[in-house]
């Protein structure tokens, strides 16, 4: 992939994430694997993010959402939940 490519995926980052306040670690990973960036690269840019005042975020499926929701609402700490499903 050209510098220009890279450049662009980064900038589309940028602009969503300061729009939002926040970036899932999905969605930069999704964005940037296709680009070849290495892993030491992408670490960087997450700080790059941080430092421009992008909270980064786990992503969770609307499923498990869900789950975690009954999990609480259960009384049930997540500990008890993987303890029992070990």
């Amino acid at each position: 992939m050209t510098n220009t490519e890279k450049k662009n995926a980064i900038r589309e980052l940028l602009e969503r994430g300061k729009e939002k306040g926040s970036l899932t670690y999905t969605e930069i990973n999704e964005s940037l694997e296709k680009l070849e960036f290495t892993q030491d690269q992408i670490n960087i840019l997450y700080d790059e993010f941080r430092n421009a005042g992008i909270e980064i975020e786990e992503a969770f499926s609307a499923a498990e959402l869900d789950e975690l929701k009954d999990i609480r609402s259960n009384g049930k700490s997540f500990i008890a939940r993987f303890e029992a499903e070990e």
